[in-house]
């Protein structure tokens, strides 16, 4: 392990989008000369506590090729410091498909693909007995290829007990019913299934499972000028109602008919053909019931049988696969008219 010495803070990384616990830098590490992205977590402020410390070293142990690594944890001057592997700033966000572009829309194979090495990384958490409790498309980071990282995990705490509630607008769509509720008997890996779900939705859909349908609201009083308490005390009152209008709706007995509609409506999903599968693989995470969800192996495996059950329709070829095909039937021509003159211009009739 580096010692304390070893980073030198640099330039604030910026406010993370969604919720946020602690401050996001730059550190330079002159063991190597690299640039390190870093949390700092005022140990006050968030009460943290010796068993929190020992889960942050356990998530350094963690090696996975679907989880950002941990670099170095460190404490100094009453601040917890995370020090993990910087990434572009290229997340699932860029992946979400806008309403009415093609060139947005995702081919099964890629989603089964996304779905397998976000269930993958799960699995690893799971193992590990950590729980995420905030994935959504901003923490999930994509390198070449197409790979996935996902980040912010081991901050479960932290997301249950800060009282601020910055960012919530952006997770809480993401979010499972017993998480928005609070339930009191503890979050296991079926909630964040819940979140995977949620995102799978929206990769093929472009849309959420549920909006809350007041945001709005919201946008005008933040472009409102700062009146004090009274402007405070609005936005803290639809924060409020926006907790109690998601989990009202997400446990109507008719809403998980009302986005399976929702899902298959979508001019994404009528394009590209989605498989019955994939549909019902999705929805099943997006179950208001926790027990009844898939885990995070059952969603590796099943992704897998339906990539290779799955043959690619004609609207989910790519063009590269088109002009693939194209090209191939061209060769094939051209070696049959080869061999058709050859036969023409042989004396015998043999080639």
């Amino acid at each position: 392990m580096r010692t304390t010495e070893d980073f030198i803070r640099q330039e604030p990384l910026g406010l993370s989008r969604g919720r946020r616990v602690g401050d996001l830098y730059k550190f330079l590490n002159t063991g190597d000369n690299k640039i390190y992205a870093a949390r700092k977590i005022d140990m006050k402020k968030y009460n943290v506590q010796d068993w929190q410390r020992e889960e942050f070293e356990q998530i350094m142990r963690l090696e996975s090729q679907f989880l950002i690594q941990t670099i170095n944890i460190f404490e100094k001057n009453g601040e917890l410091y995370h020090i993990m592997e910087l990434l572009e700033d290229r997340t699932l966000l860029r992946r979400i498909p806008r309403s009415g572009i093609q060139r947005d829309y995702l081919p099964e194979d890629r989603i089964l693909s996304y779905m397998k090495q976000i269930g993958s990384a799960l699995c690893v958490l799971k193992e590990a007995e950590i729980t995420h409790l905030n994935l959504w498309p901003a923490n999930i980071f994509i390198r070449d290829k197409e790979e996935l990282l996902v980040g912010d995990f081991g901050l479960a705490y932290f997301w249950i007990k800060n009282e601020d509630k910055h960012g919530e607008r952006s997770a809480i769509p993401y979010m499972a019913p017993e998480v928005i509720a609070d339930e009191p008997y503890g979050f296991g890996s079926s909630a964040d299934v819940y979140s995977v779900g949620c995102i799978m939705y929206e990769l093929c859909t472009g849309k959420k499972p549920y909006e809350f349908q007041y945001d709005k609201e919201m946008d005008k009083k933040r472009e409102e000028k700062k009146s004090g308490d009274k402007n405070k005390e609005n936005i803290e009152n639809i924060q409020k109602n926006r907790r109690e209008w998601f989990l009202k709706t997400i446990r109507n007995p008719e809403s998980h008919e009302q986005i399976s509609a929702q899902f298959d409506s979508s001019p994404s999903v009528i394009e590209m053909k989605y498989s019955k599968g994939l549909k019902d693989l999705i929805i099943s995470m997006l179950n208001n019931k926790r027990r009844d969800r898939p885990t995070p192996k059952n969603i590796v495996e099943k992704a897998e049988q339906l990539g290779i059950r799955r043959p690619k329709m004609l609207g989910q070829i790519s063009k590269q696969d088109q002009n693939g095909k194209i090209e191939g039937k061209i060769t094939s021509f051209k070696k049959s008219f080869h061999n058709l003159m050859n036969l023409i211009s042989s004396p015998t009739g043999d080639v």
